[in-house]
């Protein structure tokens, strides 16, 4: 509980093994190995569920399935980190410009997932220029070039002529 995205975390771990496994154990037997390195609270939550339940070709998905309910992240809680770290976003020390704008579109297309209406283009673009953390005269010239407006992406075709990838 204390980690919301616990579960999300132990999907890319348990999906990485079962593919690493895959040419050794059939998938039944992957699903009950699975299930006996559960500890805490998911093996707590598991405890009653009878072993035919996993031991079977869909055996994986049953036990996702299964702990889902119980440790499955909460949407809104999902929803507002997103809104959060799109609020928050700026580029990290060593960051590209070009990875940074692969990293602004990514949260942006995240918010799209949750179903969050697109923020105004103006806002947008302020908001990417603000992540970039560029000096006064930096972000000047990057406005002038793309014509003194704040279009989106005009100033992204600006940010990739300026700072392209590499």
């Amino acid at each position: 509980e204390g980690n919301p995205r616990a579960l999300n975390e132990y999907k890319k771990r348990l999906d990485r093994w079962v593919r690493i496994t895959r040419e050794m154990l059939p998938p039944s037997e992957q699903a009950l190995r699975a299930r006996d390195r559960l500890l805490g609270d998911a093996a707590v939550e598991l405890y009653e569920v009878m072993d035919s339940r996993y031991d079977c070709p869909q055996g994986i998905a049953n036990l996702l399935g299964d702990l889902a309910v119980p440790f499955g992240e909460k949407e809104h809680l999902r929803q507002g980190g997103v809104v959060r770290e799109y609020e928050t976003i700026s580029r990290a020390q060593g960051e590209t410009v070009h990875q940074f704008l692969e990293r602004f579109r990514r949260l942006e297309r995240r918010l799209q997932v949750f179903g969050m209406p697109a923020y105004p283009e103006v806002s947008r673009t302020i908001k990417l220029l603000d992540g970039l953390r560029f000096d006064e005269r930096t972000m000047t010239s990057i406005l002038s070039a793309a014509g003194n407006e704040y279009k989106f992406e005009k100033v992204v075709d600006v940010l990739r002529v300026h700072y392209p990838p590499g």
